[in-house]
């Protein structure tokens, strides 16, 4: 039987009148035994593969780097190539597996507490409830990228949905994902007619929004020294786009994105396939499926923003949509790729220690913007717009070096790492043990 199988049949004994607790049950949380390693490799990869675009687009070069990256890092010779590669491979598709992770967390989650005879939705919401609060201080005191007050509200909301069947999933997953699109075409086509008005009103605000895409000099100049150069500059910067990026940009768009890909996340989790049960013809297909598909989007996206100048109205209507719905295809890939490797017991030392560094996925999240902020920012050495591309790769690869050595040496004494043992402890109400019982 299946673990997906498991659950549902542990759902039905729950259910059933004739078993009935004669104690109110007590949720705890998933011990090491339970864990499901190919989800944790899984973990593992996305949250050292997000590190990249987060660095590249958000934490060393100014912000409209996200959209425009000719205007820093360098982009000739090997910066250039640099971005080629991570806009490939990586740029949203960590981010879309990531989501995806977090649907399929809540169903080993609350189908664990629902085979013990506990409220599920007690305990998800009182996680995500602590998950809001810690991605509140993460992006108001450290960085405005954050992604974890995001997903915690779009969990609660998927949590009503987790009882729907893949199909179903997979159809409204898709069509909320569109949404999203549909918004950035359609302000992408209010800048072209703003820009084509000839109103003195609208050139004035064309002038505006045009400038924050295509910085000059001056703008590039104000927005280091406020992130790098002291630290009630960089709050008060931060502070704003923490603002813009919460009623802004997740009800425009990251809402739609991450909550149909936590909900496609939901269908794969329960198709089997995160469990590496599928069999590797189908594992096969999702990568000769998902890396064709995808890069059918993405390439020529790419190219009509290389050819365009990453021109504000072609980027908004066409250039981000293209990867936007080719991230998802080749995140696929990625998934299947990843499942293969576990499947078969491929490389079976670095599937371990990513595995370790899935496991404590919130610690090394946490842990990365800490570095980074320590590096970049005015809380530490201020070196923000100070390398290219190249060089911030292997800033990069230090980091994932750190963390691939600190994350299995932590859990070979600790049950958990120190944020998700915080976490677990806020959730459940009652300090958790932390320290392995040594045989």
């Amino acid at each position: 039987m299946s673990q997906i199988d498991q659950h549902t049949a542990l759902e039905t004994e729950v259910e059933s009148p004739a078993i009935a607790p004669v104690s109110k049950p007590t949720p705890a949380p998933i011990s090491g035994a339970e864990r499901i390693q190919s989800i944790d490799t899984l973990r593992g990869v996305a949250v050292l593969g997000i590190l990249p675009m987060n660095v590249l687009t958000g934490f060393a070069l100014v912000s409209a780097a996200f959209m425009n990256p000719k205007v820093a890092g360098g982009f000739e010779g090997a910066n250039f190539w640099v971005w080629v590669v991570t806009h490939l491979t990586l740029d949203m598709k960590m981010m879309t597996i990531f989501s995806m992770l977090f649907g399929a967390g809540m169903i080993v989650i609350t189908g664990r507490a629902e085979s013990r005879g506990a409220s599920p939705a007690g305990l998800f919401y009182k996680r995500t409830g602590w998950l809001v609060l810690i991605g509140f201080l993460h992006a108001y005191l450290l960085w405005f990228g954050d992604i974890l007050f995001a997903y915690a509200l779009c969990g609660m909301i998927l949590y009503l949905m987790r009882k729907w069947s893949p199909g179903v999933l997979i159809i409204v997953g898709m069509a909320l994902i569109s949404v999203g699109a549909i918004l950035f075409f359609g302000l992408g086509l209010m800048f072209h007619l703003m820009r084509e008005s000839g109103s003195e009103q609208w050139d004035s605000m064309w002038a505006s929004i045009s400038a924050d895409f295509d910085p000059t000099p001056e703008q590039i100049a104000a927005e280091t020294a406020a992130r790098g150069g002291s630290v009630t500059g960089l709050l008060l910067w931060n502070a704003k786009h923490v603002f813009i990026m919460h009623f802004f940009m997740m009800p425009f768009f990251g809402t739609w994105r991450i909550l149909g890909a936590m909900m496609l996340g939901v269908a794969l989790m329960k198709m089997g396939v995160f469990t590496a049960q599928r069999s590797f013809r189908f594992y096969a297909g999702m990568m000769a499926l998902g890396y064709p598909i995808g890069f059918a989007f993405i390439i020529p996206g790419m190219l009509g923003g290389l050819s365009s100048g990453f021109d504000v109205v072609y980027v908004h209507m066409w250039g981000f949509n293209a990867n936007y719905f080719g991230s998802l295809f080749v995140a696929l890939g990625h998934v299947g790729l990843i499942m293969i490797i576990c499947k078969a017991g491929l490389f079976a030392g670095a599937q371990h220690v990513l595995a370790q560094v899935g496991r404590m996925a919130l610690t090394n999240y946490l842990t990365q913007t800490l570095i980074c902020m320590f590096i970049f920012s005015a809380w530490g050495l201020g070196m923000f717009q100070r390398f290219d591309r190249v060089e911030l790769i292997l800033i990069v690869l230090g980091i994932w070096t750190v963390q691939l050595i600190w994350s299995p040496l932590w859990l070979a004494k600790y049950r958990f790492g120190p944020a998700e043992w915080v976490w677990r402890g806020l959730t459940y109400g009652q300090k958790q043990p932390m320290r392995r019982v040594q045989a």
